[in-house]
């Protein structure tokens, strides 16, 4: 606890701070690239639920157009073979027709697509009316006259022609629409892994940047009051160290002026004194000699 305390108290200092605040620049810049990963993954996220979404209205009307099959083989049982019984399999495939064209609808998005399945889905009531209107009643004559079916017979030959020209039309519409989906995933991610090397490789070369200029400050402090102490080691006492900042170093340097200038006054103060003590011994010698001269 108490080395935590310690580590605490040294950021807590100007130099302290002058030394995390560019690791956490530089961490800050570091976190710009993942800031594209995140964004990247987000629309591929989004385009991989639209295309799943297409897929599944692609399945829907494919579905549709197999039930569509089952409906016309149905409706030409009923006309050529006179099969009454197949009202209930025509009835069965009409129904599985109705239930994927509504699920196809519900993926339907541009006024196009929601206009060829309305269509669609007019085409497909007309279908049922004819069947259950003039070739139902028809088939279950005692003396049915197939000739009043004829033009039920192209009317529904016209129907179902039409509703398989809407169905591959809005599938058309749902392919063109993953295709772009795919694309844009496609580009997105590109676009986001050219950004987040480009902006790595800005991070890096502006990390190396601001540590490089702290550093070569920081070593060229410490370097001019190595350099400062090795000259007065030397007897060279008028040396100084330049005063920028309010860090610590600064502080350290401006303890190291202080103390050289002491040093200086109290070297200067020592030579003033033996200078004159060497006046005051030469001055006696030259009294003590006179006296002995003169005696």
């Amino acid at each position: 606890m108490k080395k935590l305390r310690e580590i605490f108290n040294i950021f807590r200092s100007r130099l302290g701070l002058k030394i995390v605040m560019p690791v956490l620049a530089v961490l800050a810049l570091f976190s710009v690239p993942f800031l594209f990963v995140f964004h990247m993954e987000r629309v591929v996220d989004y385009t991989s639920s639209e295309v799943a979404a297409h897929n599944e209205a692609i399945d829907h009307l494919s579905q549709m157009e197999v039930a569509l099959g089952s409906e016309r083989v149905a409706v030409y049982e009923l006309v050529f073979d006179h099969r009454t019984d197949m009202i209930g399999n025509f009835e069965s495939a009409a129904a599985a027709a109705q239930m994927w064209h509504d699920e196809a609808m519900n993926h339907a998005s541009t006024p196009d697509e929601i206009a060829a399945l309305e269509e669609c889905q007019a085409l497909h009531e007309h279908v049922k009316s004819v069947v259950m209107t003039q070739i139902v009643p028809v088939i279950e004559s005692s003396n049915p006259d197939h000739m009043k079916m004829v033009p039920a017979e192209d009317e529904l030959q016209a129907s179902f022609t039409r509703m398989t020209e809407l169905r591959d039309q809005v599938q058309d519409a749902y392919v063109a629409d993953k295709q772009a989906a795919l694309a844009v995933r496609a580009s997105s991610r590109q676009a986001a892994s050219r950004a987040m090397w480009t902006s790595l490789g800005v991070a890096v070369l502006l990390g190396l940047l601001a540590a490089g200029t702290y550093a070569r400050r920081l070593v060229f402090q410490i370097r001019g009051l190595a350099e400062a102490s090795m000259q007065i080691a030397r007897g060279d006492l008028s040396q100084r160290v330049p005063i920028k900042g309010h860090d610590e170093l600064t502080s350290a340097a401006q303890n190291f002026n202080d103390m050289a200038d002491s040093l200086e006054r109290r070297t200067q103060q020592l030579q003033r004194e033996k200078h004159a003590f060497a006046q005051f011994t030469r001055a006696s010698a030259t009294a003590s000699l006179s006296l002995t001269a003169r005696a």
